[in-house]
């Protein structure tokens, strides 16, 4: 019992989003991003944990950001599209809708320069990304060459 309420405000933090919080889902899921500890959040961006899965480039891409209309503006070049929604005018929370590929940090920027974190891992992303190619068939081949070009891998026991 006493396991359970030392974790309590992880999970709670884990759930909501916070300067250093850890979101888990399958695409399809529906995970909600906080803006803690900023007062006025102004924009939102994204850095991919696997850009090169995406054809993207290291770094932080802008996903949304406070208008002067009051409505929230999506960037129309990103990769959330049609998935992503503030849930209040004041940005200071998102949905997403998980694909394959969404695994990142999200941050929240707010006019004073504070920022708040969100790392989100989806279930399946990962650095290996590419289909296995003729690289992968070509492993055994060299291994067993090199053995071969090796005199000191003939000793102790050779046909």
């Amino acid at each position: 019992m006493a396991l359970v309420l030392q974790l309590l405000p992880v999970l709670l933090a884990r759930a909501q989003g916070d300067p250093g919080a850890s979101l888990d889902g399958r695409p399809g899921d529906r995970v909600n991003f906080s803006c803690v500890g900023v007062s006025h959040p102004i924009r939102w961006a994204w850095a991919p944990s696997f850009p090169a899965c995406r054809g993207l480039s290291k770094g932080r891409r802008p996903i949304l950001w406070a208008s002067s209309s009051g409505t929230p503006t999506v960037s129309p070049v990103q990769p959330f599209a049609g998935r992503l929604r503030a849930l209040d005018p004041s940005i200071l929370r998102l949905e997403l809708l998980l694909s394959a590929g969404d695994s990142g940090t999200f941050f929240c920027r707010g006019r004073r320069e504070e920022e708040s974190r969100t790392v989100l891992h989806v279930l399946g992303d990962g650095a290996d990304c590419r289909a296995p190619g003729p690289a992968h068939a070509l492993s055994p081949p060299y291994r067993s060459t090199g053995e071969s070009r090796d005199p000191e891998a003939s000793k102790g026991g050779g046909a």
